[in-house]
């Protein structure tokens, strides 16, 4: 009696085992990597299959299951694709008791490879001075004194007495004059005066 309880119970075991065996077999499992060193592989005809993922199936193979449709094909291999140009991430549920693909996708955002550096462009040329000069020039010999600017005159000054002008390369100072070359501090308001003049220049 005892040895085929003993039986019975080793039967019961073995049943557990097979079917807690059998369920897990058939429990979908996640796999998330990126494929880079996936291999896709086309069966003629339409039979597409996957090699070296880290799934626990030999070879690491997926394979679809008989009733995937040729879009669902169209779209694992252009996933697989896109994920490998763009250093992407797939996800894949698969049966582990047959390798075969119940759903898949891409994780994240596909981030775009970086592209070689381009060779460098011919040196343009010399563009304009930017830079102001200042200009001053004092009277004398009973003349009126003027800057003459080379191009253009951005600002100018006159003055009987000093004027003074600062630019981007300097600054410089001008004096006026009386009409009496003899008479350098004259008061004389008799004697004419004339201005020196100081100028900002620009290019």
């Amino acid at each position: 009696m005892k040895y085929a309880i003993k039986i019975y119970l080793v039967w019961i075991f073995s049943l557990f085992c097979i079917g807690y065996s059998l369920a897990d077999a058939n429990t979908p499992v996640l796999l998330e990597e990126t494929p880079t060193n996936w291999r896709l592989q086309n069966y003629v005809p339409d039979t597409p299959a996957i090699y070296f993922t880290s799934s626990s199936c030999q070879y690491g193979a997926l394979y679809f299951p008989t009733n995937a449709s040729d879009q669902d094909r169209d779209r694992l291999w252009k996933s697989v694709i896109a994920a490998k140009t763009n250093n992407g991430k797939m996800f894949v549920y698969y049966t582990p008791g047959t390798c075969t693909i119940q759903s898949f996708g891409i994780d994240g955002v596909l981030q775009q490879p970086s592209g070689s550096q381009g060779p460098a462009g011919p040196q343009g040329p010399t563009g304009p001075a930017t830079k102001t000069t200042a200009i001053c020039s004092s009277a004398g010999n009973n003349l009126n004194a003027d800057c003459n600017c080379t191009n253009k005159t951005i600002s100018r000054t006159t003055s009987t007495n000093s004027c003074s002008v600062t630019s981007d390369t300097g600054s410089c100072t001008a004096y006026g004059a009386t009409g009496d070359n003899t008479c350098v501090f004259c008061m004389n308001p008799s004697y004419p005066k004339y201005y020196g003049s100081c100028c900002v220049c620009g290019p």
